[in-house]
């Protein structure tokens, strides 16, 4: 990645990796000169973090240990033309031999957040970063451990088959509903966990464990899209009757308490609530209609519960998002979605300063604010996730209150 790269080659570099494509990039774009001190690796180009970001790439650094020969180092000090045209001898001359190659854990993005819009620092904290671990040292960046791999389908395919059947779909496809309900091991809700953290970490939100489960994962009903050819769980979504669990456990059973805390008055609106959440769908399904097969899963599942007048529901914005993405999201959703009900208060409320003062939305035309938005988050390498759009889709100018007019709470944090 040597001196100033076009927008084309860019663009095709982000075209690449939005496609699920990998990159192998040596950020400093020309090799180490020799010095007293030894190698001495070349500034790095900061456009690889920027390529990472855009796309929320994963960022795994590699260090491979070598050096060419003396000849080499002393010809480039005095005539790089001439070393540059010795790189392909210097390269047969280790044919045959080993090389030590060190592979690091993934760097999470959100490591860069301090750096706001400074990455040439960030760029110089990842070269120190990989030459600490390449000498066993300690890492300069949080990382995040790889998954394990996928395991055998046996357990889970029979787990599956005894599932209750919400719904059969014309291409084979089908819905089940499943609760685990119990402290035993559950294949289930182990490839529920595995494939949540894989989708999480696609947008920023991942944990950095192999799995993302969680205590609820055992109390609460999931609603599951199966494929019997493809021998696997496209996507799924967590559901449960509050009024029950608030029956059973209380309302530390609820995985929005862990998030939010209910005031008193909320109660009489909660028992009337069917929360929802933890959705997700595999990326390579998610432009099929397997958001809209698990829809019809969770309003299958709420016709069981005819006293039920609510849908509950929890957003996260990943993590890994600045803060200028996260503020302009914030600003649209409270000018649209926010409701005159005060029965929770936030445990981590988001702090930034002028979230509405500086706000590019009108307030008045919705389709028009909606546009703007998406606009703007492309504009700096950004994606709305999608369980944002769903909520977005059942706006009423009418009433723009959630709790009133579309039978459905939003919390946002």
């Amino acid at each position: 990645m040597a001196g100033k790269m076009s927008h084309k080659k860019f663009r095709e570099m982000n075209d690449h990796l939005r496609k699920g494509g990998v990159l192998i990039i040596c950020p400093a774009g020309k090799l180490a000169n020799w010095s007293l001190s030894g190698l001495q690796e070349h500034k790095w180009n900061p456009g690889f973090l920027q390529l990472a970001m855009r796309n929320n790439a994963a960022l795994v650094p590699i260090h491979i240990t070598g050096a060419n020969s003396k000849i080499y180092y002393l010809t480039a000090t005095f005539w790089r033309q001439l070393s540059n045209m010795m790189v392909i001898r210097e390269a047969l001359r280790h044919h045959g031999k080993t090389m030590k190659i060190n592979i690091g854990q993934q760097i999470a993005l959100s490591s860069f957040k301090e750096y706001n819009k400074d990455l040439s620092a960030a760029a110089n904290v990842c070269l120190t970063h990989l030459q600490s671990i390449a000498k066993n040292g300690p890492a300069m960046l949080d990382t995040i451990a790889p998954q394990e791999l996928e395991p055998g389908k046996e357990e889970l395919i029979s787990a599956i088959e005894e599932c209750e059947i919400l719904r059969q779909f014309e291409d084979g496809r089908k819905l089940v509903i499943y609760r685990c309900n119990t402290n035993r091991t559950s294949p289930i809700i182990d490839e529920l966990g595995r494939l949540r953290e894989r989708c999480y970490r696609d947008i920023g939100a991942g944990t950095g464990n192999d799995r993302d489960n969680d205590v609820f994962d055992e109390s609460y009903y999931h609603i599951i899209l199966w494929d019997p050819s493809d021998v696997e769980i496209l996507g799924a979504y967590r559901v449960m009757p509050v009024g029950e669990q608030l029956a059973q456990h209380g309302v530390t059973g609820l995985y929005s308490n862990s998030l939010f805390k209910y005031h008193d008055n909320a109660y009489s609106c909660l028992e009337k609530c069917v929360e929802i959440g933890r959705g997700f769908i595999q990326k390579p399904y998610q432009k099929s209609k397997v958001l809209d097969y698990l829809w019809q899963g969770i309003f299958d599942f709420i016709k069981r519960y005819p006293d039920y007048k609510y849908l509950l529901g929890v957003l996260t914005i990943p993590g890994a998002f600045p803060e200028k993405v996260q503020k302009l999201i914030i600003s649209f959703y409270n000018i649209y979605f926010s409701s005159t009900a005060d029965f929770c208060t936030p445990i981590a409320l988001f702090t930034a300063e002028n979230v509405q003062d500086d706000t590019p939305f009108c307030g008045e035309d919705f389709r028009a604010d909606w546009s703007m938005l998406n606009h703007l988050l492309r504009e700096e390498g950004y994606e709305l996730p999608w369980p944002f759009k769903q909520s977005a889709k059942w706006f009423s100018p009418a009433d723009r209150r959630f709790l009133h007019s579309q039978k459905m709470i939003l919390l946002i944090r």
